[in-house]
């Protein structure tokens, strides 16, 4: 009686093998793909944190050319507010630091308006 070679167990460790490449690529085409759109969140957020803050400059310069002595702490834009904080004063001119936030991320600039007459002197 001759022995029979199993034909079929070559086949299945193919199967097998190729499965399991095909399975670790998959993987990791989504783990790329949920730190891309993770990324683009994180972008996205990034933006409008940093229009929410041209804004606040744009209010602040609007303020000031109401009332120069406008010295508030906060300025609520919609959605998100604006802080302020007074670095430097002069008779001249203010330094300002103006920062919004989404709880994740903090936007700051620095600006530097001219008093007389209202002007935006330096933005950082």
């Amino acid at each position: 009686m001759a022995k029979q070679q199993p034909k079929g167990i070559a086949l299945l460790l193919t199967v097998i093998v190729v499965g399991v490449t095909g399975f670790a690529v998959m993987a990791f085409i989504a783990r790329s793909g949920i730190a891309s759109l993770r990324s683009s969140q994180y972008q996205k957020e990034s933006i409008i944190l940093e229009n929410q803050l041209s804004g606040c400059v744009d209010e602040v310069i609007a303020q000031h050319l109401i009332d120069t002595d406008f010295n508030r702490i906060y300025i609520s834009l919609g959605p998100s507010t604006c802080t302020i904080a007074t670095i430097a004063s002069s008779p001249t001119q203010k330094t300002l630091e103006l920062s919004t936030t989404n709880g994740i991320s903090t936007h700051t600039k620095e600006i530097t308006i001219g008093l007389d007459p209202v002007s935006l002197i330096s933005i950082n």
